[in-house]
């Protein structure tokens, strides 16, 4: 009963902060080099609420007002050709009709205009040297709400360096990256060649995940093969709910895996302390379970745990359990489901219960 009321009293409030609390746009957008100093900025702008707002939208390049540059006025998306070579501000101003602010997102971009043909450095053979020196920008897109894929649109470059903000870093030509925790990152990517290098950087804001996801079990260790197995999830209520209750599959040999169509929505995180996972064998003798493992809601709340792993208390079963983090919900696509299991999990370890 208290923990009915103390629910009851973190919904009431919950909806009196979304009542007064307005949606405010988080201001983004990407720079793609179109060749010959022309560039197309893309308005990636999204509000909080992952709702259509009303909205003006203004874009400066080198602190000056694309409209005064051009002429032209802008509403999303637009070109700019720069002149010069070197390094550029590009600011995108939003105006937010609902909360009546503004709001702004700056990037540097390095722009490097074609050689006009007054040719390179002495090579010391007679000969030019027509090697230009390295443009460095990416884009980047959310796999999920901490994970995101960086794309690399450098030019020049004969090699690369990511630092990620996080104290992390990477020397693909185009990383994936999982961050741990909400937070605004510093992301830098140098583009280098025997001319020199060239940074560029961007600021990506992780926010706390909107939906959270059970996708899944695979079992890599079972009593005996050639049995039936399935699994349960459910919650620590007093009137227990179910979150995942599978068929009986036959399992032939390990890993296997039993990943969800269609994953199934955890949106009673806040109500609960911990969830149980119970394994079954053989329907005839499903009236008890052969292993049962707890798993406490801050693994998923703050650890942001994408994997976990788990060992029966006489060793012969083991699972790995699958969760995501999601800024806007799933659709029900099986393809899209099978993608979303985390390229770079976040691990931990669920134990036995005891009952």
């Amino acid at each position: 009963m208290k923990k009915f009321f103390t629910s009851l009293m973190f919904l009431l409030t919950l909806l009196i902060f979304v009542g007064c609390e307005k949606a405010r746009p988080i201001v983004d957008f990407i720079c793609q080099d179109q060749g010959e100093g022309r560039y197309y900025f893309e308005n990636r702008t999204y509000w909080s609420d992952y709702k259509s707002h009303n909205y003006n939208a203004a874009w400066y390049v080198d602190g000056n007002q694309l409209f005064k540059l051009t002429g032209e006025q802008y509403f999303d998306d637009c070109y700019y050709t720069f002149k010069t070579s070197g390094n550029h501000t590009v600011e995108l101003e939003i105006y937010d009709f609902d909360t009546e602010r503004y709001y702004y997102k700056e990037k540097t971009i390095y722009v490097s205009l074609s050689n006009s043909g007054s040719g390179g450095g002495d090579t010391g053979g007679g000969g030019t040297d027509n090697t230009q020196y390295p443009t460095a920008n990416f884009d980047y897109d959310f796999y999920d709400n901490f994970e995101i894929d960086f794309y690399n649109s450098s030019s020049n470059a004969t090699s690369y360096s990511w630092s990620f903000g996080d104290g992390q870093s990477s020397t693909e030509e185009e990383p994936s990256h999982r961050y741990s925790r909400p937070g605004t990152y510093t992301v830098t990517l140098t583009a280098r060649n025997s001319k020199g290098s060239h940074q560029a950087t961007a600021q990506i804001t992780i926010t706390k995940p909107a939906y959270t996801y059970f996708l899944g079990i695979t079992y890599t260790k079972v009593p005996q093969y050639n049995h039936n197995y399935k699994f349960v999830l459910t919650d620590d209520d007093i009137f227990t709910t179910t979150w995942g209750d599978s068929d009986w599959r036959t399992i032939y040999s390990t890993p296997f895996d039993y990943i969800y169509a269609t994953p199934q929505l955890l949106d009673g995180l806040a109500d609960d302390d911990y969830y149980e996972l119970d394994i079954y064998m053989d329907k005839e003798n499903s009236s008890g379970n052969i292993a049962n493992w707890r798993i406490q809601t801050t693994k998923l709340t703050q650890d942001y745990a994408t994997e976990i792993y788990g060992t029966s208390s006489n060793g012969s079963t083991k699972v790995t359990i699958y969760f995501s983090y999601e800024k806007t919900p799933l659709s029900n696509s099986p393809a899209r489901t099978e993608i979303k299991k985390a390229k770079q999990p976040i691990t931990s370890e669920m134990t036995p219960a005891i009952k």
